[in-house]
């Protein structure tokens, strides 16, 4: 990264500048069909619903970027499996809301001519998909094995071309990072009025699933009192915290890079009410890394000391005034030992853990080199290997609720090797880039790539407590990143600094 950033450029393809009349209401549209949207769910209402696509459409073909702005949005919120659902389609075919995508994919490369987006870590996520067919062939390339090779190369690598081809500019990235914010702030807002209002039972056409079995949290006169965790529109509480976890990132690095504070405050706000989500999940394992995450980003000078301790003082008093449970929901963590009903209850989730997590270890230890073929160790192995642990009995099969161990069980060790070396050459090229524009005295460039750098490493951290899954998430972030990557090397040097400071909070 030392090396001058002339040497690295190529000339990227900048948005056409549109007349301001036309820019208007191409910002109007997607606001208003956000609105409509919005007010379909609140309402209930499946016109609304309908006439909130309308003028998104329009949005996409008056401006190819907005086609990528409505795929960030819809894919974030879980739209196409959602609709799906509602109309009765196979979940598969929400893959096909990819495609959209296509629109400005063609406008950048088939008629603008722009050359393809190729990235270090292609070559390793192609390597992935070698590993993939190999390790299914070997295994006996079961029905199983076969749709996980499938559901990678549409929410894995089809969305990794897509989107690294399409955002192309620092004015893009920064509109794809405010819309995933967004889309996160209105998740946070669902799950508050859902929990200020009790209305477990109301899914908005799911955006507002819950997990109604819950934890203990005491007992009154009509018996236990069961605290339900709420799960958005993923339907899966832990998860549910997980993609809005790795939001929180993206959020301090719009708040560094805003010159506005109009803007800092807006990005501020979608801060709290994500946090507001999270806490609404009660999941243990987001606050364990909420915490080790903060840790990085002091360690490595993102964050000063001062802010973090304002960071924490701000998350205590979110959780005090939407969650206050969430605290006896952490005690569990430390009072496994006791005899409460609750903290039993915790004590057998914690050995449910355990088995998983050692059932794949040793279905790793006993086929190191390729695994047992993807998804293999959840649908044939693991019930059986749990079981011989004898310490807790499985009736179904489970996942291993960590990735690394799951990836290693399916794949083996060349397997989990190429998974790592994806994240790993994704991270070490931005953190480069980050340093190199510091060097520049380009803050804000400096802060997207830092943000997207803990965005990364969120989503790793989460993967001690849970394995791969919905991983067009996952895809997602790894393609922004990479995104990011090919922007970064070439923005020109002499361009002039941002205002921002570099330590803005």
């Amino acid at each position: 990264m030392s090396a001058p950033a002339a040497s690295l450029q190529a000339t990227a393809l900048p948005v056409p500048a549109a007349p301001r009349p036309r820019g208007r209401v191409a910002t109007a549209l997607p606001l208003a069909g956000g609105l409509l949207l919005g007010l379909g769910i609140a309402l209930g209402d499946p016109r609304l619903l309908v006439l909130g696509v309308l003028p998104l459409m329009v949005a996409v073909i008056a401006r190819p970027d907005g086609a990528m702005l409505l795929f960030a949005a819809g894919l974030y919120l879980n739209l196409p499996v959602l609709v799906a659902a509602q109309v009765g389609l196979p979940s598969a075919l929400s893959g096909a809301f990819a495609l959209l995508l296509l629109i400005p994919f063609v406008g950048y490369v088939v008629i603008g001519r722009a050359p393809l987006v190729v990235t270090p870590a292609l070559v390793c996520i192609l390597g992935w998909l070698v590993v993939l067919v190999l390790s299914a062939g070997l295994s006996g390339g079961s029905p199983t094995s076969v749709n996980e090779i499938l559901t990678f190369l549409g929410e894995g690598l089809l969305l990794y071309l897509l989107v690294t081809n399409v955002v192309r500019t620092v004015r893009t990235l920064r509109a794809v990072m405010w819309v995933l914010v967004l889309a996160g702030a209105l998740m946070g807002i669902v799950s508050v009025w859902q929990e200020l209002t009790h209305s477990y039972s109301h899914t908005l056409f799911g955006f507002a699933q819950v997990n109604q079995v819950g934890f203990s949290v005491g007992n009154d006169v009509t018996g236990p009192e069961v605290r339900p965790r709420l799960a958005g529109p993923i339907g899966e509480k832990n998860t549910y915290a997980r993609i809005l976890l790795v939001l929180l990132p993206l959020v301090l690095a719009l708040i560094r890079t805003e010159r506005d504070r109009l803007a800092q405050l807006v990005a501020a706000g979608c801060g709290g009410l994500i946090l507001c989500g999270i806490a609404l999940t009660f999941s243990r394992s987001a606050a364990v890394v909420m915490a080790l995450l903060l840790v990085v980003a002091v360690v490595l000078r993102v964050v000063p000391i001062r802010h973090a301790l304002l960071l924490v003082a701000a998350v205590v008093a979110v959780v005090l005034a939407v969650a206050p449970q969430y605290v006896l929901r952490l005690q569990t963590l430390s009072t496994a030992d006791t005899a409460t009903e609750q903290t039993s209850t915790a004590d057998n989730a914690l050995r449910g853990r355990a088995t998983e997590n050692l059932a794949a270890f040793y279905v790793f230890r006993d086929h190191p080199i390729i695994g047992v073929g993807p998804h293999e160790f959840y649908q044939r192995y693991s019930q059986v290997y749990g079981n011989k642990l004898d310490l807790r009995y499985l009736e179904t099969s489970r996942r291993a609720h960590n990735l690394y161990l799951e990836i290693a069980a399916d794949t083996g060790v060349i397997g989990l090797s190429v998974f790592l070396a994806i994240v790993g050459v994704t991270l070490v090229q931005l953190w480069g880039l980050a340093r190199f524009w510091r060097r520049h005295r380009r803050y804000d460039l400096e802060a997207y790539a830092q943000g997207l750098v803990l965005a990364l490493t969120g989503y790793l951290l989460t993967g001690v407590f849970l394995q791969l899954n919905y991983e067009r998430y996952f895809w997602l972030l790894v393609a922004l990143a990479n995104a990011a990557i090919w922007i970064l090397r070439r923005v020109p040097v002499s361009a002039a600094p941002a205002a921002a400071a570099p330590a803005a909070a």
